[in-house]
């Protein structure tokens, strides 16, 4: 047992890593996509702050999961369906979180946070829940616990960019695509928190 404290810490800083920086990434993508007239200056900032909310939220998403693990273990076809059920249901919490940090860091207050929630939580989730679903049920079912936060990665850059493509030709109105990237970095860190848990109490196999 006392062995198992390094292992999973080495876990979580990686899946937080792993997450940070797609978040990141996402967020680069998303600007530079909105910019095709040659005056694209990159912000910096907005970057690093979404980077930091990643950091943040990492270790709160991967401990949640690692809950939904110890309760509903296994792989089997009904496991995956209660893990993807419970994951969509929690889904408005995590999202609230991470609009609130991200709003925090910007120098805003509560009531700011407050009013994000309200007016950006019931969009966000509902476009995630036309896509999220379908990923992590594939990951639940058929990827390896070790290559898990490698793809919750690319899934959410993935993502991210399509969201931004469509938003753009379809003229919809995107009020600020690190909204969405809150989103997808909340989904991609609670599906890269699996490997901890098997790792650290061996749980694997079909459960029926």
């Amino acid at each position: 047992m006392a062995g198992s404290t390094p292992s999973s810490l080495k876990l979580y800083v990686r899946a937080t890593l792993a997450i940070a920086s797609a978040t990141a990434l996402g967020d680069f993508i998303c600007q530079r996509m909105g910019h095709d007239d040659g005056k694209w200056v990159w912000d910096k900032h907005r970057t690093g702050r979404m980077f930091a909310v990643g950091m943040f939220m990492g270790p709160l998403s991967q401990k949640f999961h690692t809950t939904i693990e110890l309760v509903l273990p296994g792989n089997s076809n009904r496991r995956v369906m209660e893990k993807v059920f419970v994951n969509t249901l929690t889904g408005p919490l995590f999202i609230s979180a991470n609009f609130t940090v991200n709003t925090l860091l910007q120098g805003k207050t509560m009531s700011d946070a407050k009013d994000r929630i309200i007016n950006d939580v019931p969009g966000t989730f509902a476009r995630g829940t036309l896509y999220w679903p379908i990923i992590s049920g594939l990951q639940f079912k058929l990827v390896l616990l070790q290559y898990r936060p490698i793809f919750g990665s690319m899934a959410t850059v993935l993502w991210n960019t399509y969201l931004s493509s469509v938003g753009n030709k379809a003229e919809i109105e995107i009020v600020d695509p690190a909204h969405i990237i809150d989103n997808l970095s909340v989904s991609a860190a609670r599906r890269m928190s699996t490997e901890a848990v098997y790792r650290e109490h061996g749980v694997w196999g079909d459960d029926d």
